[in-house]
């Protein structure tokens, strides 16, 4: 049963006029296919009334045009569909009374009525009159019809739209007159008069598809032209848009797009009318791709079929493409633009080329058949619209729109304008934005992006218009953000081009205030750009050497700031996706035999991100740098909750060991490259070749790897003694059933020949001893015979090849037949073996490896390119985070860097918020992944920028204790500062953010950690590790500096006039003391004690507090580390006069006390309390720490009595609870303390004596020994 018998079987009962139902409310029609078309609007008037206006409006306009004003009683009120004959039929007349339906789709057939209206004039002319006008009468006719129905959907839709149909197609129709109709056919369209329910709605949705796209009509005058082409246009988009736009047939779809090309690359239409007509086919090419997902979802397990049929239908839908040409105006000033594609659903089911046919409903009379005849007829048209497979369209029209863009860009076609280029690169951008991952998943369209279109974008990314370049960058990012599954290799030709590009040679620049140290992570070359010394121009340092990629014309060079913008713009688009970059990794930094991109493109980013690529680039180059990075960063960190999937993937322990393969691999073939023999005998030490003399193991490594230099490899092979690694070599093809010169092909594609005869002899001579030994043709006799037509085809090649030599001077097949007579073992080779070899020559070279630069070399680039794509295999689309933990750790060095430069260098707050939230994602990767490298690397960098990890302590001598009620704060010269800097207070805060719950994992910048401490420490800003954790000791808190001036604000107040405010200064600046702190200094100051305090220090002092013996050990180290040699900075006065040494009758002592430091004591009290904490501890740090007590101890003369004292004191308490360590000895310990000065143990003593009591308060034999020393 046909589509359209359906359809009419589906119909509902009539409904009045008045109250048409709209198309919307047809339950039937909430398919999935309908929900993206636009839907029939209701009306308020009658449907059948609206029909006839139409009618009568076209019909005046048509008499309006007329030669003559002629008129018609019969045009105007309608001719009856039977009128009575008076004699019998003429053939002519029979002819012209056919349905109407007949003229819509035909070109060809019934040509005197088409070109009628161009005749009727007045009566008497050739016996007319107007109303015998075929257009005029097909109106009339439809009116007469469509008066006796009730609702108009239930009227025949071919007959609805017939007349109008006539008049589009009509050569020489007024273009006023066409507009009309066309205008009439998009209400009837948008109103749901032609709908589903319509009977033979698909055969009219043919019909119409046949008449618009062979719209003829007179332009004469241009604008008229553009507006009919304009409504041609809309009325296509509608069609397609519309409800019945998923039941118009594959060559219907290709007659719509075919037009609209068409328009779009007519250069003499104005560029309104082009960009509209490209807007058309946007619109359009969504719909279609759209659809064509919903029919794969509609085949489910049958899906394959879509496929099938595009072989079958290939040689019945094709689609011609327009050039600028194939629009030209004809010679009867009609509009001759037609598509090349004939739809035969659209001829109509009884129109022949002599339209003798049976007429389409309608009696010989041309009226209408009666109701009872009507319905046979029917039938028999069912069976005949069944004839012309009325099916929907599906893959092969997509799949032919598809062709035809691509080819639209191919750089070659000198048909094609650059215009024409950026034109139909639009289209594919929203075809593949649509429905990019079904264009990867079926063949058909599949291999047409994998190579052609690779193919052509590739080139046209060296454009420098930049029209064309940015057109075809966004499809290049869009192409490889939705097929890139099956463009891996593609994928890898792109980015490599893309970081050769943009990549700069310039060194970053030294800024003031900003540490090489935080930036020495960028790499400044990317590795796929900068070859080793003896690879300049002739080696592979990637598996796509540079060579090969200037044959595919995407060796980096130097492009426009505006260029390398937009690539960075492409780039950002593909870094949008989550896993982007760890497909990267995966796919590329992972395989031996890829480059480096994941690592590459992080370098690029990181490099471009910083300030200064704006000058060889844009301005915006460096912020959409810096987003993708942080982006990156981002989809890592959100990563992190998530659960692993490891079904389905590579083993990330398997690619490890690929990565560690690759690092040797690369490293070897450059040694090779350099000296062959080094580079195997690293190869076999490094386990990659098991055994470097054995010539099979050589030869598969070589054969296998794409990393050694063609050219060495060549010398390597015929250099004399290496006949056996050769022939190894040879035994690693298979030349069975390949002509000889094809054989040779595949030979010639792993090296390249050496220079010197004797050598190549020596290869030709292998050769031919493997090529006799596979299964070798019957036309070759032996190998001598081999051995003398592979020297002729080598020497055909070059003649036929070489740009010096005159096309007179080439040699022809003659000649090359005739050098060869005898040679086959006294024979001749047969001429029909010779000729496929000579002309397989003549039109496809043989290309050595790294030579020429011309269209064959890159068309041999490119296939084998495509030949690689097979063994490659496809893109791993990494949906999991089993590979971050690697990933991050071979990428964390420029980022971390990047963000540090960036921070120095930014003045937006914007930007610091971007940077600090990137900085807090990388420390919580590093702490997932226990990744101490990175994490120490962050948090050196955030300390530095903190400004607070200095090793030279700040300037306490002025510092100021500022008291108001109960409260009071140290204004300091580190205060001040600090709350002067906005980066710094974030710096410090995002620091102790990051450090907080990762203590564990800290190495080697704990020093940075503990400088800081120890500076907010003697700036009273945080207090003791005793007193902020729970771990303590019995002994007073570590004294402090005595201010240099005591300020209660509270006391003045109520005196804060000028004139106490002058008096105030002016004592004291008489009695030389330091002026007091501005309000400007301690809002400062209070700013940083807000920062401070909100680094919850205690937290991490108490996480510290906690951690095992091993991880505390880390830092025991690094705070022993930071003890001075001794007290020789000048610090601090301390407010104790017992420890005072006064001067004698007024002279100052001989000896001068050392300056107190306490920094020194801190760090000796945190040691003291992790080691002392428990057995673990004591076992993994006690014995640090007592020694470096005792030492400190022994050199007592060199420190501050405060920190002697303090020191005796943590001495004992280490002493009591390791005393059963072999480390600790209680006489040394004693005796040590005993020769302390009298006069430091006498001012001390309440501290000394308090470890004495601390080991000897409880019996046992730490207290027995202690007792019965001497120096006790």
């Amino acid at each position: 049963m046909s589509r359209d018998a359906q359809l009419s079987g589906t119909m509902g009962a009539s409904h009045p006029p008045d109250s048409l139902t709209p198309y919307h409310e047809n339950p039937g029609n909430d398919a999935p296919r309908m929900r993206y078309r636009s839907r029939p609007v209701s009306v308020a008037v009658d449907p059948i009334s609206l029909v006839i206006s139409e009618c009568i409006s076209i019909t005046s306009a048509i008499q309006k045009n007329a030669r003559s004003p002629h008129s018609s009683v019969s045009a105007i009120l309608g001719g009856s569909p039977n009128p009575i004959q008076l004699g019998p039929h003429s053939p002519a007349s029979k002819s012209r009374n056919k349905s109407s339906l007949a003229s819509t789709g035909a070109d060809d057939s019934g040509s005197d009525a088409i070109a009628a209206n161009n005749r009727w004039g007045l009566r008497g002319q050739k016996g007319k009159s107007m109303q015998d006008n075929p257009m005029i009468a097909g109106f009339g006719k439809l009116r007469h019809e469509i008066a006796a129905i009730k609702d108009v959907r239930s009227f025949d839709a071919p007959s609805l739209l017939a007349p109008f149909l006539l008049v589009i197609q009509a050569k020489g129709t007024a273009a006023p007159i066409t507009v009309l109709a066309l205008g009439a056919l998009r209400k009837f369209l948008a109103y749901g008069f032609v709908c589903a329910e319509s009977p033979r709605f698909a055969l009219a949705m043919q019909s119409l598809s046949a008449a618009v796209t062979h719209c003829q009509f007179d332009i004469s005058d241009s604008a008229q032209g553009e507006v009919v082409l304009l409504m041609i246009l809309n009325l296509m988009e509608d069609m397609m848009s519309g409800p019945g736009g998923d039941i118009l047939s594959d060559e219907s779809v290709c007659d719509m797009m075919g037009r609209g090309l068409a328009i779009c690359s007519q250069p003499r239409f104005s560029p309104v009318l082009r960009r509209t007509a490209e807007a058309s086919m946007v619109r359009m090419c969504q719909i279609i791709f759209e659809d064509v997902k919903h029919l794969e979802a509609e085949a489910g397990n049958d899906s394959e079929d879509l496929d099938h049929r595009v072989q079958g239908d290939m040689g019945r839908i094709r689609m011609e493409e327009p050039t600028p040409a194939s629009m030209s105006e004809g010679p009867t000033g009609t509009d001759g633009m037609t598509s090349p594609v004939h739809s035969p659903a659209a001829l109509g089911p009884v129109a022949d080329g002599d339209g003798d046919g049976d007429g389409d409903g309608d009696n010989d009379d041309g009226g209408p058949l009666p109701e009872a005849d009507q319905g046979a007829t029917s039938s028999e048209d069912s069976e005949d619209t069944e004839s012309l497979d009325l099916k929907p369209y599906s893959l092969p029209s997509v799949r032919e729109l598809f062709r035809v863009l691509v080819n639209f860009l191919d750089p070659n076609d000198r048909q094609h304008t650059d215009t024409m280029r950026v034109m139909a690169m639009r289209i594919l951008h929203v075809a593949l934005e649509v429905s990019g991952p079904f264009v990867a998943r079926h063949p058909a369209l599949a291999t047409i992006a994998e190579d052609r279109l690779c193919c052509y974008l590739f080139q046209l990314v060296r454009s420098d218009n930049m029209a064309v370049l940015q057109e075809s960058l966004i499809v290049a990012g869009t192409l490889l953000a939705t097929c890139r599954g099956v463009l891996k290799l593609q994928q890898e030709l792109f980015l490599s081009y893309v970081v050769a590009c943009l990549h700069p040679t310039v060194h970053i620049p030294r800024e003031p205030g900003i540490d090489p140290s935080l930036y020495s992570g960028i790499p400044e070359t990317p590795k796929l750009v900068k070859p080793p010394p003896s690879q300049q121009g002739s080696g592979r340092s990637t598996p796509v050497s540079i060579k090969d990629r200037q044959k595919l014309g995407l060796e980096g060079g130097a492009r426009k700031p505006d260029a390398r913008q937009a690539m960075v713009e492409s780039i950002g688009v593909l870094s949008r996706m989550p896993t982007f970059v760890a497909e990267l990794f995966v796919n590329y930094d992972c395989d031996e035999d890829r480059a480096d991109l994941c690592e590459d493109m992080i370098g690029l980013l990181s490099r471009n991100a910083l300030p200064d690529s704006a000058t060889w680039s844009t301005t915006s180059v460096p912020p959409l740098c810096l987003d993708a990075l942080l982006r990156y960063i981002q989809f890592l960190a959100e990563r992190l909750q998530e659960a692993p999937v490891y079904e389905g993937y590579p083993d990330p322990a398997q690619l490890r060991e690929q990565r560690r393969r690759k690092k040797i691999i690369v490293k070897g073939t450059n040694k090779f490259n350099e000296k062959p023999k080094v580079g195997l005998g690293y190869l076999e030490a490094q386990g990659i070749v098991t055994d470097a003399k054995d010539p099979v193991k050589i030869a598969k490594f070589l054969k296998g790897t794409s990393r050694v230099s063609k050219s060495v490899l060549g010398d390597f092979l015929s250099k004399r003694g290496n006949e056996a690694v050769l022939e190894a070599f040879m035994d690693q093809f298979d030349f069975s059933g390949k002509r000889i010169d094809e054989a040779l092909r595949v030979l010639l594609e792993t090296f390249r020949l050496p220079g010197e005869a004797p050598l190549i002899a020596s290869i030709v001579e292998s050769f031919s001893e493997k090529y006799c030994s596979d299964d070798a043709v019957d036309e070759v006799a032996n190998k001598d015979a081999v051995f003398i037509l592979t020297y002729a085809i080598i020497i055909l090649n070059t003649d036929q090849h070489n740009p010096n030599l005159k096309s007179s001077k080439r040699m022809t097949f003659d000649d090359f037949s005739r050098n060869l007579r005898g040679q086959n073992n006294g024979q001749d080779f047969s001429v029909e073996y010779l000729r496929g070899i000579f002309d397989s020559i003549k039109s496809n070279e043989i290309i050595l490896p790294d030579e020429h630069d011309n269209k064959h070399a890159f068309d041999y680039a490119w296939r084998e390119l495509l030949l690689k794509t097979e063994s490659a295999g496809g893109l791993v689309i990494c949906n999991t985070n089993i590979y971050d933990a690697d990933m991050f750790a071979a990428t964390w060095k420029p980022i971390v860097s990047t963000l540090s430069y960036v921070f120095m260098s930014a003045t937006d707050d914007a930007v610091f918020a971007r940077v600090v939230t990137g900085f807090d994602e990388c420390a919580r990767v590093a702490a997932k992944y226990e990744n101490t490298e990175a994490l120490d690397q962050i948090v050196y960098c955030l300390s530095h920028m903190s400004t607070l990890a200095t090793e030279i302590p700040f300037n306490t001598s002025l510092n100021t204790e500022v008291q108001a009620g109960d409260g009071s704060v140290m204004v300091s010269e580190l205060a001040v500062k600090l709350g002067r800097d906005f980066r710094a207070q974030l710096a410090t805060l995002v620091l102790f953010r990051v450090v907080t719950g990762s203590e564990a994992l800290i190495r080697r910048s704990w020093k940075h950690i503990i400088q800081i401490w120890r500076n907010l420490f003697v700036n009273s800003l945080i207090p003791s590790f005793a007193s902020a954790s729970h771990l303590s000791l019995p002994i007073t808190a570590i004294p402090l500096q005595t201010p240099s001036q005591v300020i209660d604000r509270a006391a003045r107040s109520a005196d804060a006039g000028f004139f106490s405010a002058f008096t105030s200064y002016i004592s004291s600046y008489a009695a030389d003391d330091p002026p007091e702190p501005s309000e400007e200094e301690l809002e400062s100051t209070l700013c940083t004690i807000d920062c401070v305090k909100s680094c919850n220090m205690g937290n991490v002092f108490n996480n510290i507090a906690t951690l095992s013996a091993q991880s505390a050990t880390e830092l025991v180290q690094a705070l022993l580390d930071q003890i001075p040699e001794d007290d020789h900075a000048t610090v601090i006065s301390v407010k104790q006069d017992s420890v005072v040494v006064p001067p004698t009758n007024g002279q100052s002592p001989a000896t001068a006390l050392p300056k107190y430091d306490p920094s020194a004591a801190y760090i000796l009290e945190i040691c003291t309390i992790l080691a002392v904490r428990d057995a673990a501890s004591v076992e993994g740090m006690g014995k640090q720490v007592f020694d470096t007590l005792q030492r400190l101890l022994r050199d007592s003369a060199h420190w501050h009595p405060i920190t002697v004292s303090r020191a005796t004191f943590y001495a004992f308490m280490t002493l009591k609870h390791s005393y059963n360590h072999d480390f600790v000895n209680v006489p040394f310990l004693l005796h040590t303390v005993s020769s302390l000065p009298h006069d430091v143990l006498a001012k001390t003593s309440e501290t000394v004596l308090r470890g004495l009591a601390a080991c000897t308060d409880e019996p046992g034999p730490l207290r027995s020994e202690m007792m019965t020393s001497p120096d006790f």
